[in-house]
């Protein structure tokens, strides 16, 4: 009866910290997919301001309003390029 309760004892006591560990690897799988995601959104932002600076600083030293004409030519050539290459990007790699 012994060796039986024993076996029975050991494995309780392998499981329980093979779950722990499973849990734990798990709950940091999905922060780290929060945290990759944060990162992706902030680089996207960031990426995003450093493209529109230039053609602000174009804008305001010509005096174009954003919307005139030609301001709003402007903004439709920065979205279509930004959005052109954040495709392409998104795409890099895959086939």
């Amino acid at each position: 009866m012994i060796p039986v309760i024993t076996d029975a004892g050991t494995g309780a006591l392998e499981q329980h910290p093979g779950n722990a560990i499973g849990d734990w690897s798990e709950s940091k799988q999905q922060d780290s997919g929060d945290d990759v995601l944060k990162q992706r959104i902030a680089i996207y932002n960031a990426g995003e301001a450093t493209s529109e600076a230039p053609m602000r600083e174009f804008m305001k030293v010509h005096g174009i309003e954003r919307d005139s004409p030609f301001g709003g030519d402007l903004e439709e050539a920065l979205n279509s390029g930004y959005d052109k290459g954040s495709n392409r990007a998104a795409h890099m790699g895959k086939s």
